[in-house]
């Protein structure tokens, strides 16, 4: 019925793979912490995996890199706070990370610099808690929107930093 998952019925989850005769699925290097719920963006032709939930317990810090030219993973410094089913969108070379949680929800946002390799608060968290929410740039906002926070959510907030977010 057009995909996603359904947090009441997840064995109802859609995965998309390329039409057969189209393309093919070629095996790559393992991720080197395995982890479900992450976030994960492209910056400078680099796949970044943020966060998650390992399989055994909790939620994860954990940052790593994969190199497509390369065929590699390398770990990054880890997220102030770990959690899972946070949204990661790359502008420009910047990674911002947006809710997620825990033990609950979230409304703690951050920002990375691969060229630094540091981590840092955004000033204004959103005025939601929640997980399991889209987020996209649209410049000069970041948009966050729909999500889970013990039930489906509508919410739509937009996210504008002067100073940050400058986008030719």
């Amino acid at each position: 019925n057009g995909g996603g998952i359904d947090p009441r019925k997840p064995q109802n989850t859609l995965l998309l793979a390329p039409a057969i005769g189209v393309g093919i699925w070629t095996q790559k290097a393992d991720m080197p912490t395995a982890r479900f719920i992450p976030g994960s963006a492209v910056v400078d032709g680099k796949i970044y995996v943020i966060g998650g939930a390992p399989v055994s317990h909790g939620n994860t810090a954990v940052v790593e890199v994969y190199d497509p030219a390369t065929n590699t993973w390398t770990a990054l410094p880890p997220m102030t706070l770990p959690r899972g089913g946070l949204a990661v969108v790359a502008v420009r070379e910047h990674l911002y990370v947006i809710g997620g949680g825990m033990d609950g929800y979230m409304a703690f946002n951050e920002r990375y610099d691969p060229r630094v390799g540091a981590w840092n608060q955004v000033e204004t968290p959103v005025s939601e808690q929640w997980r399991g929410l889209g987020v996209a740039f649209v410049n000069p906002y970041l948009y966050a929107i729909g999500g889970w926070k013990g039930d489906l959510l509508s919410v739509n907030e937009a996210y504008r930093a002067l100073y940050q977010i400058m986008v030719p």
